[in-house]
């Protein structure tokens, strides 16, 4: 394929003779100082919305790199955790969300920028901005390049910070359970990526500058960010913008709705530069730019049976009655039923799907418009 390739990475496994596939595709000539864009699905692997609007976008990128419309690079992974991807227990439960060896999160943990990093920056740069983004990609790529990693999660962390830690956008694709559309961003991306979240159809964008769990998208874009507030006399753009795309619920896998987001993306694209084709519209929705620290995760502190008397989409005011948890081994009706009420004025974005609840779940995501106490300053992922 002209300006098009693909590549297979082996990734060693943690058991002699195991190994995984990692698949990257790249479209572009590569001209050197064009714009790289990097998007990848499944991150958690169980999450298959994005799988499916990327493979739509394969052939459209295929046909605008032979056409030689993408002077930089766009790598595209449509299935970017294999690790995760082979998780299944007994041809029923998919676990793509963590890392049975360690329990680990997917999208936690992820860092670019370590003391040393930051150390050895601080000794390139000057009063040239291009010159201190392309002095940082080189010592951040360098310091990944040189990571040793002791485990498959490791490695293959390694893979996808090498392959993306230089773009100049990045696309984390992914989806809720049941749940509207939304991103989760930095708060410098808003509103310059209203166009995004518009392509993405989301109900709103979510913004924090550390949300605390150190997920993907964030140790991509506060790279950036983390040095600007470190060096305020040097110039340091954000050079690579990053998002979470939250693409509805698991079960919003429609052929011809993933169609037309690949196409939506591919727009953007265009209309950013990294494709230099006319872009087509975008739909003409009004998106919201709110706190993340104004969503309240609504937590249940009781076991029991979940049931729901609102619905996705649905405005509540604080103190209204928005579900139950249900002892079934209470014989009383009314001590069996424990209400669970709205801490602030909202709507829903989301539900948990799964019904027998566990203390300490988190069961809905509620959207208001003031910063809740219970919120500022903490950990602000669901989780």
């Amino acid at each position: 394929m002209k300006n098009a390739s693909i590549e297979d990475r082996t990734l060693k496994g943690d058991f002699q003779g195991t190994s995984y596939n990692l698949r990257v595709f790249r479209f572009g000539s590569g001209k050197a100082g064009a714009p790289k864009a990097y998007m990848h699905a499944a991150l958690h692997a169980d999450e298959t919305p994005g799988m499916l609007i990327l493979h739509h976008m394969l052939p459209k990128l295929q046909a605008a790199a032979e056409a030689g419309l993408i002077d930089g690079e766009i790598v595209v992974l449509p299935q970017a955790n294999p690790l995760g991807g082979a998780q299944v227990l007994f041809q029923d439960t998919h676990i793509g969300r963590f890392d049975l060896a360690t329990g680990q999160n997917h999208n936690r943990g992820w860092e670019l920028l370590p003391a040393e990093v930051v150390a050895e920056i601080e000794t390139v740069l000057s009063q040239d901005e291009a010159a201190n983004v392309a002095h940082i990609r080189r010592i951040v790529g360098a310091a990944v390049a040189a990571r040793e990693p002791n485990t498959a999660l490791e490695r293959f962390r390694k893979e996808i910070l090498l392959l993306s830690h230089d773009a100049d956008i990045v696309f984390d694709i992914h989806c809720d359970d049941e749940s509207g559309r939304h991103l989760f961003i930095i708060p410098e991306q808003w509103p310059d990526w209203e166009d995004i979240a518009r392509a993405s159809r989301s109900q709103v964008a979510l913004t924090a500058a550390d949300s605390g769990g150190g997920s993907y998208d964030e140790c991509l874009s506060t790279v950036w960010t983390r040095l600007q507030a470190r060096f305020p006399n040097h110039p340091i753009p954000l050079a690579c913008p990053a998002a979470t795309f939250e693409y509805a619920g698991r079960s919003d896998v429609e052929d011809d709705v993933a169609a037309e987001d690949a196409q939506h993306l591919f727009s953007v694209l265009c209309s950013r530069g990294f494709i230099n084709m006319e872009p087509t519209p975008l739909p003409d929705i009004k998106v919201e730019g709110l706190p993340l620290e104004a969503t309240d995760m609504l937590r249940v502190n009781t076991p029991g049976i979940l049931t729901y008397r609102v619905a996705v989409g649905d405005e509540v005011t604080k103190g209204q009655h928005v579900a139950d948890i249900i002892d079934p081994t209470e014989l009383d009706p009314a001590k069996a039923r424990t209400p669970i009420h709205a801490t602030t004025d909202g709507f829903i974005l989301s539900r948990r799907t799964r019904k027998l609840m566990f203390p300490g779940e988190s069961i809905m995501k509620i959207v208001g418009r003031e910063i809740l106490d219970s919120r500022e300053g903490g950990y602000l992922l669901e989780d």
